[in-house]
């Protein structure tokens, strides 16, 4: 199910609860040898801390993130 964003929320911001959680997550990749470009984190991240569903294209990088961080909720399209 997609929802679509109110007006207002259009624009998501990196807070300190999403930056602490790109740090983990980038640690984790890292730690296992497997890093992916920043940005993709960036969006996994929000995506972890806000508890939204990325939906992306990029099966790679987000299937990457996602066997370090069972918490990344993605549909790839």
């Amino acid at each position: 199910m997609v929802v679509q964003l109110k007006r207002q929320e259009r624009i998501i911001t990196l807070g300190i609860k999403e930056a602490k959680v790109f740090g983990e997550l980038i640690h984790l990749l890292k730690v296992n040898g497997t890093p992916v470009p920043i940005m993709d984190a960036l969006i996994g991240s929000i995506g972890i801390s806000k508890g939204f569903i990325v939906i992306t294209t990029d099966h790679t990088h987000f299937e990457t993130i996602k066997t370090v961080q069972d918490k990344l909720r993605v549909q790839f399209w």
